[in-house]
């Protein structure tokens, strides 16, 4: 009888165990894992005492050619395998716009009225390819598949450039009307969204949209008081923390989650430090006595953070990524990198 007893409850849980097993397994599927994504940036390095643009995807440097001798880059995506870095070529007085695609000069832009382009901004939205120009005088025109689409004269100055829905984005400033100040602006196809600052100078540096809602870094100088880090959404205006001066330079939304970048510092006049805020939180890259800001920053699938900035007086160039110097950059070199962007795999 005790026999049969026990090889009853041994058949029981060779039937019972399975299920126990098998419900564990459906509680916890696999996280989804991300592969690190191709980093390309853009910026100068110097050769025999001359800057030129550069290109370094994954760390590794390639010289771009140059029309002239001396270039600067502006801006660099990365669409369907290929490259695309936008720049000025300034060897002449007359400085004229280059796109270089996969490292070869593809195409270049004289103004029509021999004025200097200042800055050439380069985007893709689908099949579309869209071009900003910064020229003498501040005037601001931007075009599409090559066709002049908007032109925007007068004292104004701009910093940020976006496609979304076919609609363009550009973020900067303009002088108030009685010239005693400038205003945050960001045009979108060519009409103003003034953005409040309280009669205080302020610039929008970058913009970014997303489910219809328009977000925009920006910096406020208040006269006599710390410089204020500005995120406005949907022209509501929220200061992020610093205890300190702050200033923005750029933007990023990925998910729900807004980034912006820019620096920090502990009092008026201090050392700036390296810093983004996420969704308004403050977060401080660097806390050493060098000078450092983040110019442009990404995020990838994963979550990880890359900020581009400078470090020290000479302001070389530095990466960060998810708080920690990439040696690739690291505060030495006579290099300085200006944009980046993140090529998921």
């Amino acid at each position: 009888m005790k026999n049969r007893t026990l090889i009853s409850l041994s058949l029981a849980l060779f039937f019972v165990l399975p299920l126990f097993t098998s419900c564990d397994k459906g509680d916890d599927p696999p996280a989804q894992k991300f592969e690190d994504p191709i980093v390309h940036l853009a910026g100068q390095t110097e050769i025999n005492g001359v800057y030129t643009t550069a290109h370094w995807k994954n760390g590794v440097k390639t010289i771009l050619p140059n029309p002239g001798i001396k270039s600067y880059p502006n801006s660099v995506i990365a669409k369907d395998g290929d490259v695309y870095i936008s720049g000025i070529d300034h060897t002449n007085p007359i400085r004229t716009g280059v796109l270089w695609k996969n490292g070869k000069v593809e195409k270049q832009y004289n103004d029509p009225n021999n004025l200097s382009y200042i800055d050439f901004y380069f985007t893709i939205s689908g099949n579309d390819q869209y071009t900003l120009f910064r020229q003498d005088g501040f005037k601001l025109t931007y075009y599409k598949n090559d066709q002049k689409i908007k032109e925007i004269s007068g004292t104004t100055g701009y910093k940020g450039l976006k496609v979304s829905n076919s609609d363009v984005y550009i973020a900067g400033y303009k002088l108030s009307m009685d010239f005693t100040f400038q205003e945050s602006i960001v045009w979108k196809n060519g009409n103003e969204i003034s953005l409040p600052h309280d009669n205080n100078s302020a610039m929008a540096t970058d913009v970014y949209v997303v489910n219809n809602d328009l977000y925009v870094s920006g910096d406020i100088y208040p006269f006599n008081k710390a410089n204020e880090a500005i995120l406005w959404k949907n022209q509501v205006k929220t200061i992020l923390p610093s205890k300190g001066d702050a200033r923005t330079s750029c933007i990023f939304g990925i998910g729900d989650d807004i980034y912006v970048g820019g620096y920090s510092s502990e009092s008026i006049g201090g050392t700036h430090h390296a810093t983004y805020w996420k969704n308004g939180t403050q977060v401080v890259l660097d806390n050493s006595s060098q000078r450092t800001q983040i110019l442009d920053l990404a995020v990838s699938k994963s979550g990880k953070v890359y900020a581009l900035g400078i470090y020290g007086d000479d302001e070389y160039a530095i990466l960060w990524v998810d708080g920690k110097v990439d040696e690739t950059f690291n505060g030495i070199n006579k290099e300085y990198v200006y944009s980046i962007f993140l090529e998921e795999k």
